[in-house]
């Protein structure tokens, strides 16, 4: 995957971008931290993940959390195909399974099918972000900012997908 600039969508702010590990972000600014992980794929109601994103934005001033996905994600597919017993890929493998079958995503042509898996995850992860009091709370009173975006290889472009509790885009708003 090409180097992804997301200055444009950073703007000034102190800003946390999570994303998957395949994914090559330029690290724009100071201010700027990237925390990574398989597939973009948070874990619900993960302690660990609540105190590691309240650093960010309580030690570190975040005012603006991106979540960034991509396609061609070979974590994601390894995850899908994985037999492993790992209780964090076991988690992440059921929720894709129940995402696919959800949609019905097996009628649909396999370009789109991956287009649309990865667009439903990183809507879910913006979602469960939303799920912490404290980062719901803080979105509300307008003290921090989530966006969604997809990182689009062939042209190295970004589009903005979800923000602040909003679904921007028509493939899966027309689901």
């Amino acid at each position: 995957m090409h180097q992804l600039d997301l200055t444009p969508v950073i703007g000034t702010q102190n800003t946390l971008i999570i994303s998957c590990v395949e994914c090559n972000i330029v690290q724009p600014a100071e201010g700027v931290y990237v925390y990574t992980c398989l597939a973009t794929a948070l874990q619900d109601r993960d302690p660990s993940l609540a105190e590691n994103i309240r650093y960010y934005i309580e030690g570190k001033g975040c005012t603006h959390i991106i979540i960034a996905g991509h396609l061609h994600c070979h974590a994601l597919e390894y995850i899908r195909l994985s037999k492993s017993c790992d209780s964090t890929i076991s988690s992440i493998k059921s929720y894709l399974n129940d995402l696919e079958s959800e949609n019905h995503l097996n009628l649909i042509h396999p370009n789109v099918r991956e287009r649309f898996i990865a667009e439903l995850n990183v809507i879910r992860q913006t979602n469960l972000l939303m799920q912490y009091d404290f980062i719901g709370k803080k979105v509300l009173s307008g003290g921090l900012s989530i966006t969604g975006i997809m990182c689009l290889e062939q042209d190295n472009s970004i589009q903005k997908i979800y923000l602040n509790g909003m679904t921007m885009n028509t493939l899966v708003t027309n689901n």
